[in-house]
């Protein structure tokens, strides 16, 4: 199955600007606690230029104006 997943999708490795994003959206979003593991998918996404995230859970990026989030009944 893994092997499967590492064939089927592009991965992107983490940049060395994305704890900077990181911090940056963290200040701008007033993000704590577990919300932070969120923030820090964005600030992956918009350092590598990505700017659609499909999820189940569009309520938990509703505060990121960076991003568009579709759920699965949306596309």
């Amino acid at each position: 199955m893994v092997e499967y997943l590492l064939n089927a999708f592009q991965l992107f490795p983490h940049l060395e600007n994305q704890a900077e994003s990181w911090f940056f959206l963290c200040r701008k979003y007033k993000v704590h606690g577990k919300q932070a593991h969120d923030t820090n998918l964005v600030a992956f996404m918009l350092e590598h230029g990505l700017s659609r995230l499909l999820t189940l859970n569009t309520g938990d990026f509703t505060r990121y104006s960076e991003i568009i989030c579709l759920s699965p009944d949306q596309i």
